[in-house]
């Protein structure tokens, strides 16, 4: 991340938590926080990680709803949780399958330019200069960031496999394998997906005061989830 985003990213984390909780709210979560302490759903907020704002609201219906944000970025996610058939303490969350891809391939040609050129296109300008992708030639590996107006451009050479990622939520590259060797020009857009939080066999334990166990964007598995109105 750049400098100058990350001012202030404490504070906006913080401000983006509240209003989160307060949407939340507004759909019942009253009603939740007042429950008896020791049943599982309701709102519980990650502890302890600086910068980070990360809430998981558990629903009555097995169903739940994730948030984070960190600096600029801010990521939801949904799926079903489950108790553990032989751990009544420990929890499991699932979301519907991820697709294999967060980029679609939308043109590919063969053109006269001494140039292999990747192109992005998204409404959101403001997000192309964080599309990095990563180009496998015969040579070895080229790397490289789009530009403000989603370019990337190489010196021309045979392309075996392009990988491409959102650096603002990059926790995967997207694999591409040039159908033409001969192609040099590759145009891509976003899936509407890209930014979603999948959740698989994410397990969490039940706690006195909330929820520990894994998170699914940070590394680790001791982490903390504070329960609202406990």
């Amino acid at each position: 991340m750049r400098g100058k985003e990350k001012k202030n990213w404490n504070t906006a984390a913080v401000v983006k938590q509240l209003l989160f909780t307060v949407v939340i709210m507004a759909n019942g979560l009253a009603m939740l926080a007042q429950s008896n302490s020791s049943s599982v759903p309701g709102v519980y907020s990650l502890y302890g990680v600086s910068e980070v704002a990360s809430q998981l609201w558990l629903k009555e219906d097995g169903s739940f709803e994730f948030f984070f944000s960190y600096g600029a970025v801010d990521r939801t996610g949904k799926g079903r949780w489950t108790v553990n058939a032989t751990d009544s303490g420990r929890l499991v969350l699932n979301s519907e399958t991820r697709p294999s891809r967060d980029f679609a391939l939308t043109a590919s040609s063969k053109t006269k330019d001494r140039l292999v050129t990747i192109k992005i296109n998204d409404p959101n300008t403001a997000v192309l200069p964080f599309v990095l992708a990563r180009l496998h030639t015969t040579t070895g590996v080229v790397e490289k960031r789009a530009d403000s107006k989603g370019y990337i451009t190489v010196p021309l050479q045979s392309i075996n496999k392009i990988e491409i990622a959102l650096e603002l939520c990059a926790d995967r590259f997207s694999v591409f394998v040039p159908q033409n060797s001969q192609d040099n020009f590759f145009e891509f857009g976003f899936e509407p997906w890209i930014a979603e939080v999948f959740f698989n066999n994410i397990t969490l334990q039940k706690t006195a005061g909330g929820l520990k166990g894994y998170h699914p964007l940070l590394e680790g598995s001791e982490f903390i989830y504070e329960k609202a109105g406990k």
